[in-house]
C-alpha cells in the first residue's frame, strides 16, 4: 500500500562532495535582471507539468515576464537523458529560478540513473548557472516523501527517509543545494498531495476516477489503533494554494526548507466520500486487512509563521 501511494501523489547521486564556490557574475546587475517592463522576470524549469502551467499562468496573470523550460522544448532538460541540453543556458536576467522538474516516484527503481539526473544533477547545474548569472533566488520544489515512515505530523526537522529511491534523491538534492547557500538564497519547498483540476494519474484524480468508475476504494487501517480505519491519512493542498505560495517565494523568499500544506489532513475515504458527493454516487469502501506504514501529515507551523496563507478547503477544491 506504501508503494501504491506514493505513485499516486510521488512522487544515485554523491551529494556529500564538496561543491567548489562560484562567484555571481560580475556584469549581472540588478537593472540587468529587470525586463524591460521593469517587472520581475522568472525561469521556470518543468513550466509543462501540471504545477508548472499553473504557475506560469498565475505569473502572466500578474505582467511578469516568464522563461518557461520544458522536456519538450528546445530548452530545459533533454527527456532522453534527464540532463540539461547542451545548448541551454540561464540567461541574464531572470531574478529568480523555480525548479520544478523531478523524476516521478512511479518507476524510480528502474530508472535510477534518469532518476538522479532529473531530481539532483541538472537541479545542481541550474544552481550554478544561476550563481554564475547573478540569479538572487534559487527556488526547489522537493517532498513530503523525504521524511521517514510515521504517524505523528512531520515538522521540517523530523527524520528523513532513506530507504527508498525516490525520496532518497530529493534528500541527496536538498543536501548538495545547501552547499551553495553562501552564494545564492534557497528555498526547498516540501509539497505534500498537491492537487487541483487537469492533474492525472495521482491520489485525488485516482481516487475520483475509481469512485466514477464504481471501483472499489480499500482504505488501509492503522496497525495499533482501530478507530483509524479510514485509510492513509495525508496533508492535501490545492494546486492554486501552493502556486501563491510559490510567487511569494519568488517575491520575497522564505525559509530554507518549509513544508506546504493545508491545515487540515484528510484521510482516503474521506476524499472517497466528498468526491461520491460531488458525483452523485455512492463510494465502495472497503476496509483493507494490510495495515498502511505510516500517515502523511504536515506540520505546518513554519509555513504558517513566514506566509499566513489561505487554503482551499478540500470540498471546493475536489468541486473545482
Amino acid at each position: 500500500m506504501g508503494e501504491e501511494i506514493s505513485q499516486w501523489f510521488g512522487d544515485c547521486c554523491e551529494a556529500t562532495r564538496s561543491i567548489p564556490a562560484i562567484a555571481p557574475h560580475a556584469d549581472a546587475t540588478q537593472a540587468e535582471r529587470k525586463s524591460e517592463s521593469g517587472a520581475m522576470t522568472v525561469l521556470v524549469v518543468g513550466s509543462g507539468g501540471f504545477l508548472g502551467a499553473a504557475l506560469v499562468r498565475a505569473l502572466h496573470s500578474e505582467h511578469r515576464s516568464v522563461i518557461g523550460w520544458g522536456s519538450q522544448g528546445k530548452e530545459g532538460l533533454d527527456p532522453d537523458t534527464g540532463l540539461l541540453r547542451l545548448e541551454t543556458e540561464v540567461p541574464v536576467g531572470p531574478e529568480a529560478v523555480v525548479y520544478l522538474a523531478q523524476y516521478p516516484a512511479a518507476g524510480a527503481i528502474r530508472h535510477l540513473d534518469r532518476l538522479n539526473k532529473v531530481n539532483v544533477v541538472s537541479a545542481l547545474s541550474v544552481a550554478e548557472q544561476c550563481i554564475a548569472k547573478g540569479v538572487k533566488r534559487f527556488i526547489y520544489t522537493s517532498t513530503g516523501n523525504v521524511y521517514a515512515a510515521s504517524f505523528d505530523p512531520r515538522a521540517e526537522d523530523a527524520p528523513l527517509a532513506r530507504d527508498n529511491a525516490y525520496a532518497l534523491s530529493k534528500v541527496h538534492a536538498e543536501e548538495a543545494l545547501a552547499l551553495l547557500r553562501p552564494n545564492i538564497e534557497i528555498s526547498v519547498l516540501r509539497l505534500f498531495g498537491v492537487y487541483g483540476p487537469d492533474q492525472q494519474s495521482r491520489l485525488v484524480p485516482g481516487l475520483i476516477n475509481r469512485v466514477r468508475n464504481g471501483k472499489e476504494v480499500v482504505t488501509n487501517p492503522h496497525p495499533h489503533d482501530d478507530s483509524q480505519q479510514d485509510g492513509l491519512r495525508i496533508s492535501l493542498c490545492y494546486v492554486d494554494d501552493v502556486v501563491d505560495i510559490i510567487m511569494r517565494t519568488i517575491d520575497s523568499g522564505g525559509p530554507d526548507y518549509v513544508n506546504v500544506a493545508s491545515t487540515r489532513p484528510t484521510s482516503i475515504r474521506e476524499i472517497a466520500e466528498l468526491a461520491a458527493r460531488e458525483l452523485g454516487l455512492e463510494a465502495r469502501i472497503r476496509i483493507g486487512t494490510a495495515p498502511r506504514p505510516g500517515d502523511l501529515i504536515a506540520d505546518v507551523t513554519r509555513l504558517l509563521d513566514a506566509y499566513q496563507p489561505a487554503f482551499t478547503s478540500l470540498q471546493d477544491g475536489i468541486r473545482r
